[in-house]
C-alpha cells in the first residue's frame, strides 16, 4: 500500500468491465482480494447503466473523469458504490 490507499491494479480490472460490456459471459473472477458481484442479474443492471452512461458509473449524477468504470475511488480506496466488486469473503 501506497500512503495508506488500496492501489488496486486498474487495468485487470478495467479488462473485465470491457469484456462485459462487450457481452462476453465471466461466471467468476477474483483478484486482490475483490470479486466480480456473485448476483448475475445485480451485474447485468450495472452494466447496462455504464453502457447507457458511456462507461461513466451508473450510480453517480456527475460524469466526471474520477467516475469513469473501474473508478478512482474503488481502485485507490477499495469501494464499489455500485457493488460490481466486492471484498472477497473467506
Amino acid at each position: 500500500m501506497k500512503g495508506g490507499k488500496t492501489m488496486l491494479d486498474k487495468e485487470i480490472f478495467n479488462d473485465v468491465v470491457t469484456a462485459l460490456m462487450n457481452g462476453e459471459e465471466i461466471d467468476e473472477f477474483e483478484h486482490q482480494g475483490y470479486e466480480l458481484n456473485k448476483d448475475k442479474k445485480h451485474v447485468g443492471l450495472i452494466i447496462e447503466g455504464l453502457k447507457a452512461k458511456g462507461r461513466y458509473c451508473p450510480c453517480r449524477v456527475l460524469k466526471d473523469p474520477i467516475n469513469i468504470c473501474t473508478c478512482v475511488e474503488f481502485i485507490e480506496l477499495g469501494k464499489c458504490c455500485c457493488r460490481l466488486w466486492v471484498k472477497k469473503e473467506d
